[in-house]
């Protein structure tokens, strides 16, 4: 994904058309969408991660204020990982591992979860990806400042969605 955001970026200062750029946008919108976990979560490496954590056994899901957010989602997985009984079948992210998180939709203690390697299979039930605040942070942000420096409107993207989908 971060080399189809490059593209994009590209296209945009190639083109200059900010109708064709509404197109790209919501055709690469529709891409990211089906993607793979790997390829739209953020890569991270887990610094000081027993800095942070107020209970190294797991048995609460705890942290100091300030904890950054990729910290939190390393601690939420190995709390998952305890809570479930899967230490024994995947390894706990420890200080400089390097990870992966993303955003979670619906209710949990923290609104991002981290892994390392794979996914884990077990948690495909517990734990899902919100698509929509994973495209916002990690793929309209970076075009939005572009937007911005050119001087147009990031929200006309949807209204030119809304058009298309009446038409």
């Amino acid at each position: 994904m971060r080399n189809r955001l490059k593209e994009v970026v590209f296209d945009l200062l190639k083109y200059h058309d900010e109708n064709a750029m509404k197109k790209i946008i919501k055709d690469f919108r529709t891409e990211f969408k089906k993607s793979d976990l790997s390829d739209v979560a953020f890569p991270r490496t887990a610094n000081n991660l027993s800095k942070y954590n107020l209970n190294p056994s797991y048995d609460k899901l705890e942290w100091e204020k300030g904890t950054p957010i990729h910290i939190k989602a390393s601690l939420y997985y190995n709390f998952l990982l305890h809570t479930n009984n899967l230490t024994d079948k995947y390894e706990l992210i420890h200080d400089g591992d390097k990870i992966y998180f993303f955003y979670l939709s619906g209710n949990h203690p923290t609104n991002c979860v981290a892994y390392k390697g794979e996914f884990p299979e077990e948690f495909k039930d517990i734990v899902r990806i919100d698509s929509t605040l994973q495209w916002e942070k990690e793929i309209l942000a970076p075009i939005e400042k572009l937007y911005t420096a050119i001087g147009w409107d990031i929200k006309a993207i949807d209204h030119y969605d809304m058009a298309a989908f009446f038409k």
